[in-house]
């Protein structure tokens, strides 16, 4: 239906638009019964209301290549612009990651330190344990550095 349809169309929108291209005078007529019409020629057997002036001119096809470069820079600043706010989120989203890794290293760190039931430091011989005071402090460290990763 479509592709009869639409070449059937043209030609019609092109016969209707051919005295307009071609600055043909257009005829405003009236029949007997009152109906007004619109033709490229002079009325025959009905009363001519009046003959309309319609100009037509050429298209400036300069000032129209103007308005598509126009237009195609402005899309192309739309789209350099859109690509710049995807950057952007993708960008805050890897930050946003990036944090959450952090927070839960920090957390891992703590829940590590919260469950063991001695704490040392250094290894082989060198290891030495922490007294109370220095595992609470160590513990208070650990929620310091889980507050400051997760912004709680």
């Amino acid at each position: 239906m479509y592709r009869i349809f639409m070449p059937v169309a043209l030609v019609v929108m092109a016969s209707w638009s051919q005295p307009l291209l071609a600055g043909d005078p257009v005829y405003k007529c009236k029949d007997e019964n009152g109906k007004v019409s619109y033709q490229a020629r002079a009325c025959d057997g009905t009363e001519q209301v009046e003959k309309l002036p319609i100009r037509t001119s050429r298209t400036d096809s300069d000032e129209v290549e103007a308005r598509a470069r126009a237009r195609r820079e402005l899309l192309d600043s739309y789209a350099e612009q859109r690509e710049a706010r995807a950057a952007e989120r993708a960008e805050a989203q890897a930050e946003r990651e990036k944090k959450k890794q952090a927070c839960e290293a920090a957390r891992a760190e703590l829940q590590k330190a919260n469950q063991a039931k001695r704490m040392s430091r250094g290894e082989g011989d060198n290891k030495t344990y922490l007294s109370n005071e220095e595992i609470s402090a160590l513990k208070a460290e650990r929620q310091t550095k889980v507050r400051e990763a997760c912004g709680r």
